[in-house]
């Protein structure tokens, strides 16, 4: 079997809200409908489903804004109704233009996952206008990834400051994401460790990770090591996957292949890859375990099927 190499991955990717409150908002616990709110996580049956469309469609007709909503998804799915993303559309422009902000920002959902940016940063600028900061932050990730818009990281970091500062915490990550780590902006890793930091302290996870890899850019292994923890108790793979390399490598702390073999099983039971590969490697070289080729082989499947061409390399070769 190959030596498996160790990897430390990186994750600065950003957070984009696009599939943010389209059935979160309002919650259903709010959609003045006694006995009648449909959670759309469950599954219902189909009678139910035609029974509640009824319901809804009767209370947008009387100008139930929050009905409204509801009604847009049901014609968007499909559910109690033939699928009509049409007149989802359409309803959901008629409620945003009575001013309500979550069908303003369920719009701009949509047109963002049609791809017509335009009409989503029209739509969330209504939103926003209307005071819900997930609007806002929206009209940030389209300036900062350049969608409908001209890239531009001063008028999406002015944004996402300003939504940091209403404890919006995905704002806070993605500005330190900017700071950190972000081509034609210039690094402030003071300013990127705080506002990870702020995030972090909300049990925002992926912000842990990032601020335990600044830390570990830096040679600081113990304050790393802290935050790798923290992101891992909070079941962020790579997180778990990190704080296993450290104990494998003794970075920071004593070697302790039985903490690294803990942690490498808990990054691949949560899909790290990397977790997966390093984890068949102790299974095959009995580290931290007892030695089980069996076991390393299933688990340097999972390591190929969750897209790791050197575990599916191994895999044909393993004896």
């Amino acid at each position: 079997m190959k030596k498996i190499v160790l990897l430390i991955f990186l994750t600065l990717n950003l957070i984009a809200l696009t599939t943010n409150p389209k059935i979160k908002i309002p919650q259903a616990n709010s959609c003045n409908i006694e006995d009648n709110c449909i959670d759309f996580s469950r599954r219902y049956s189909d009678d139910e489903y035609k029974r509640l469309f009824g319901i809804y469609k009767s209370e947008c007709e009387v100008k139930n804004l929050d009905a409204c909503i509801y009604l847009a998804e049901f014609y968007k799915s499909g559910l109690g109704v033939k699928k009509d993303a049409k007149k989802s559309l359409e309803i959901l422009n008629k409620t945003c233009d009575e001013s309500n902000k979550f069908a303003c920002h369920n719009l701009g959902v949509e047109y963002q996952e049609m791809k017509d940016y335009k009409m989503a940063l029209d739509a969330f600028k209504k939103g926003c206008d209307l005071t819900l900061v997930q609007s806002c932050f929206n009209i940030a990730v389209l300036y900062n990834n350049g969608s409908g818009v001209k890239k531009d990281y001063k008028k999406a970091a002015k944004i996402y400051k300003e939504v940091c500062e209403q404890n919006f915490y995905e704002g806070c990550y993605n500005l330190a994401v900017l700071y950190h780590n972000t081509l034609g902006v210039k690094r402030d890793y003071k300013e990127a460790i705080k506002l990870y930091k702020k995030a972090c302290d909300s049990d925002f996870s992926i912000s842990c990770y990032n601020l335990a890899t600044l830390y570990q850019e830096q040679k600081e292994y113990e304050k790393a090591n802290k935050l790798y923890f923290k992101a891992c108790k909070l079941d962020f793979a790579d997180a778990c996957n990190n704080l296993a390399s450290l104990y494998d490598d003794a970075l920071g702390v004593e070697k302790d292949d039985e903490v690294a073999f803990r942690y490498y099983n808990k990054a691949c039971r949560l899909d790290s890859a990397s977790g997966c590969k390093h984890l068949a490697y102790f299974y095959y070289h009995g580290i931290g375990t007892k030695k089980d080729k069996k076991l390393a082989k299933e688990w340097l499947k999972k390591a190929c099927k969750l897209g790791l061409k050197e575990a599916c390399e191994i895999v044909r070769d393993f004896h």
